[in-house]
């Protein structure tokens, strides 16, 4: 083995058996770390004194057996500047979920789409009476989400949604959303199906067509990347710069509610950490909960508006607040603004 290099064995292996023989055959070899697997693989940092009184540093890991980072392996990675355990079977394994995915994957916009997934880029025919609207919407873990408490096929189902959200503040429907992931190799090919699931159901509610995007492996965590298309009439725009004098201001849904959700989670994580026997009880936060872990894009708002004949003069999509986003429309339409309570 080359010092201060991860090695990838091409098929498992008796690591405990191995790790028995090497241990006896040189007494003054050190376990720096070493936990189970499946069965008897797993994986261990090894330190090996080499003749000359110096030591030589070698990670073993079982592919599919990712290193946790709560581990002193993990620890060794990073003060010893080694890249973390990432294998080619993480490729693999990203793209066979790829693959199955691209399988099961259902159009809801045949009549615009004239390639999806199978090709460098997807191919759209736009409406000659429309525009396009598009936008792009990141979600990085631990910063956006936190997997303690975020299941993975809500946090699927999330990403698509606060992206259609945007679509739907600048009076258009979704129709089209491109995903790229990025992701450790603590992640299952069952934990990517998972993750995709949410979206499935995100866009089968919706009827959204996933129509490309890409895969690839990171150092550590999970980023969600989601471009969304959609499509409305030239004329019925709506931007953040059209609100005029006297308009009323409206708002949908429950304001704060979602942001009351994330604190009950944060504030049960805390209790969490600090007595593992506790229990969660969380029955009575449920609407707080799921509008925080599953929100919903209003195109309900939209079609309602329609149905009604009535065109606001702007819009905008509310994720960081009222008042913030007041002042994005006031900025932009050179206007003020007043909020009676």
């Amino acid at each position: 083995f080359d010092e201060q290099r991860i090695f990838d064995h091409p098929k498992p292996i008796n690591l405990v058996e191995f790790l028995i023989k090497l241990v006896e055959s040189n007494n003054n070899d050190i376990i720096l770390d070493f936990f189970a697997g499946s069965g008897t693989t797993g994986h261990a940092v090894m330190q090996l004194n080499t003749e000359d009184g110096g030591n030589r540093k070698f990670i073993l890991c079982q592919i599919d057996e990712p290193i946790k980072a709560d581990k002193p392996a993990y620890k060794f990675c990073i003060e010893n500047n080694l890249p973390p355990v990432i294998s080619s079977i993480t490729i693999e394994r990203i793209k066979r979920a790829g693959e199955k995915i691209a399988k099961e994957i259902k159009i809801y916009n045949q009549e615009k789409l004239v390639k999806g997934i199978g090709d460098d880029a997807a191919v759209i025919e736009p409406d000659r009476d429309k525009v396009e609207v598009i936008t792009s919407d990141m979600l990085v873990e631990n910063i956006h989400f936190d997997l303690s408490w975020m299941p993975l096929k809500h946090l699927g189902y999330k990403s698509v949604a606060v992206n259609l959200s945007d679509v739907v503040a600048m009076n258009a429907i979704p129709e089209h959303i491109t995903v790229t992931l990025a992701m450790s190799n603590r992640f299952t090919v069952e934990a990517v199906d998972e993750l995709y699931e949410g979206m499935r159901l995100a866009c089968e509610k919706y009827k959204i067509d996933i129509i490309g995007g890409d895969m690839v492996t990171s150092n550590q965590g999970l980023i969600i990347s989601i471009t969304a298309l959609g499509s409305v009439e030239k004329n019925n725009v709506l931007y953040r710069s059209g609100a005029k004098v006297n308009d009323l201001i409206c708002v949908s849904g429950d304001l704060g509610t979602a942001y009351a959700g994330l604190l009950i989670l944060q504030r049960e994580k805390r209790t969490f950490m600090a007595n593992p026997h506790y229990q969660p009880d969380l029955a009575a936060y449920e609407y707080a909960i799921e509008k925080q872990i599953k929100p919903e894009p209003r195109l309900d708002i939209i079609n309602k508006l329609k149905e009604l004949n009535i065109q606001p003069t702007a819009m905008i999509d509310i994720s960081d607040g009222l008042s913030s986003e007041l002042h994005h429309i006031c900025k932009q339409s050179h206007t003020g603004c007043r909020i009676y309570e």
